[in-house]
């Protein structure tokens, strides 16, 4: 990578890398390298020096210019943090002089994922339909977010907070609240976590017209998963 991070911890084995970097504003296209030898299909970063930047986020269902924020309720936005460029095996890229991704003087962190069989996944589904999501393990924590629809937050759902179906306590990545009571509240939503996945009951964001794209952990990783 054209960009030497200050510090990388990766782990191939899990599939996940962070890394601490400086922002370079010299007007070229920038690369920083993730450690994982596979290509990321989730990043998350955040700029360290300004605490009222916006998180940048990547997800490879999203599209290569799909860039959204945890921090608002935006679907996806036209101008791409990351270069409109998927990830490689190697590196990431970075949109020149963006202050949430790469300008001189300012410091980031970046969370990188790769899927690993039997850990997490990554992927996309089509909501409308309560629609059944493959994911090969039973999910300890899930994440969802519709990147078509403007309004709607990235929603997050666990095995903790709802050790039973349905799973209704939602959180907001665009929010310092607690839980929304997804059952019994005007406006439901809430999923099912299974033994080999999830399905989108009903409630937006979770399944509402459009793509949504979600990453998925195991509750017992590398294919241990029991009945739910």
């Amino acid at each position: 990578g054209t960009i030497t991070p200050t510090r990388l911890r990766a782990n191939p084995l899990t599939g996940c890398s962070v890394i601490l970097y400086s922002g370079v504003g010299d007007g070229g296209t920038e690369t920083l390298p993730h450690g994982l030898n596979a290509a990321p299909e989730f990043v998350a970063i955040k700029n360290l020096t300004s605490d009222s930047t916006a998180w940048a986020v990547y997800h490879k269902g999203a599209g290569a210019g799909g860039t959204f924020r945890f921090d608002t309720t935006v679907s996806t936005e036209s101008t791409s943090m990351f270069n409109s460029q998927h990830p490689s095996s190697t590196v990431i890229t970075l949109k020149e002089n963006s202050n949430r991704v790469n300008n001189t003087d300012q410091e980031y962190l970046a969370m990188c994922w790769t899927p690993i069989d039997g850990f997490s996944a990554f992927g996309t589904y089509e909501g409308g339909n309560s629609p059944f999501v493959y994911c090969g393990f039973q999910p300890a924590l899930i994440m969802i977010k519709n990147v078509d629809v403007s309004g709607e937050e990235m929603v997050m759902y666990d095995v903790k907070r709802d050790p039973n179906n349905v799973a209704y306590q939602t959180l907001y990545t665009n929010s310092a609240s607690g839980n929304y009571n997804g059952n019994t509240n005007s406006y439901p939503r809430h999923i099912d976590i299974l033994s080999n996945g999830f399905k989108a009951n009903t409630g937006n964001p979770v399944n509402q017209s459009g793509t949504h794209v979600w990453a998925a952990w195991a509750e017992v990783p590398l294919n241990y998963a029991r009945a739910r």
